[in-house]
């Protein structure tokens, strides 16, 4: 789910004929870089993620789901004080 008032951009889907794929989306958000940070953070460890503390920082996530082989990165840049772009990538092994 995107940021509340996010633009999607580009999607791109890749997968094979087995339960492996990554779907990277980009996106531009109506908040500060912090602003987004928080909300996709609180988001994945409610869906049951953990994030990675040692890749992560106000301008990337990483998370993990070891029990569904799921993963998720997210990269943010502030394009003013007020908006963020990222680019989320999620992938199953």
């Amino acid at each position: 789910k995107l940021y509340p008032g996010a633009k999607m951009g580009q999607m791109k889907v890749n997968g094979s004929g087995d339960d492996n794929g990554m779907v990277t989306v980009d996106f531009d958000a109506p908040a500060g870089a912090t602003a987004v940070h928080d909300y996709y953070a609180k988001a994945l460890t409610d869906k049951g993620f953990t994030i990675d503390s040692s890749k992560s920082s106000i301008a990337k996530i990483v998370a993990d789901k070891e029990d569904d082989n799921k993963r998720f990165d997210l990269t943010l840049s502030s394009t003013t004080a007020t908006s963020t772009h990222g680019v989320m990538t999620i992938a199953s092994e």
